[in-house]
């Protein structure tokens, strides 16, 4: 059965794309547009790492997103703001691990400052800790964390 409902969701998918209007060069020519997708930002991705394999898609209008609160979306942000947490984040796609691997591992210089770290990262939403205290970043954050690396990119 799964199969099946997979070849449908990617049916859909293949539809959508081909009735869609094909991407063009603004006149700037520096971005590509589509225009089924006017004002509205998006993104999307199929991860797999060495910790699991994730789907992902997400579309926002603009309306919405300069009209909320962007305090929650910032303190998230926030929250990967380090780069122990940049290398914590690193180690969890490649699998879970423990307080004491990131610290055998040299990720973390100690238990404290491991979890002062995790914690700032859970805190954010990015990762969660399942039994065994095993670490490991939440499968609906995987696409947007890599989609926050892409972003940060020289465009």
């Amino acid at each position: 059965m799964e199969l099946i409902e997979r070849l449908s969701a990617i049916e859909e998918r293949l539809a959508a794309l081909e009735t869609s209007a094909p991407p063009h060069r603004d006149t700037s020519g520096d971005l590509w547009v589509l225009d089924n997708l006017v004002d509205s930002v998006g993104f999307a991705g199929d991860v797999r790492t060495g910790a699991s394999h994730a789907q992902y898609q997400w579309q926002r209008d603009t309306t919405t997103l300069l009209g909320e609160d962007w305090a929650p979306h910032i303190t998230r942000l926030a929250a990967l703001a380090h780069p122990i947490r940049g290398h914590i984040l690193r180690r969890l796609l490649e699998g879970d691990a423990t307080v004491g691997d990131l610290v055998d591992e040299e990720i973390a210089t100690s238990t404290g400052t491991a979890y002062h770290h995790l914690d700032a990262l859970h805190a954010g939403g990015w990762v969660s800790k399942a039994a065994g205290g095993r670490w490991h970043v939440r499968a609906a954050r995987v696409v947007p964390l890599l989609t926050i690396i892409s972003a940060t990119e020289d465009h």
